[in-house]
């Protein structure tokens, strides 16, 4: 007997799948943790006013100017400096990533969110640290 030819296809098909299914649940379990930074608090740091605006873009479905306000903070702002809570821009700047239908760009952003900013804050941590700077 011979194999068919649709065989290999679905099982790379079903790893493909596989594949998005955990990132998918990844994003879905960073989104439901994530700190929501100050909207109007005028005495704020200039990168949460950066990042709120970058959010606000993605409420308005504008991913691709919320996209390039997250690299310009990236570029602009040490992580390490401000610390966990930065995580959140490279998170945001995946999901833009996403709706872009840029995945695999996405993936390196998650990697980078999960792996430099690992989500070991308490609630309201980010915003302490945040006002602190």
């Amino acid at each position: 007997m011979t194999k068919s030819p649709a065989t290999p296809r679905r099982g790379a098909r079903l790893r493909g799948f596989a594949h998005f299914a955990l990132l998918f649940g990844f994003v879905l379990s960073c989104h439901a943790s994530a700190a929501k930074l100050p909207d109007d608090d005028r005495n704020v740091p200039d990168y949460v006013q950066q990042y709120n605006r970058g959010v606000q873009l993605m409420k308005k479905r504008n991913f691709k100017d919320a996209l390039a306000n997250f690299e310009r903070m990236i570029r602009e702002h040490d992580g390490a400096r401000i610390g966990p809570a930065f995580g959140m821009v490279h998170y945001h700047a995946g999901l833009c990533l996403m709706q872009l239908r840029e995945f695999a760009h996405a993936s390196e952003q998650f990697r980078i969110c999960y792996e430099k900013y690992p989500n070991a804050m308490k609630k309201g941590d980010s915003q302490k640290r945040l006002r602190q700077r």
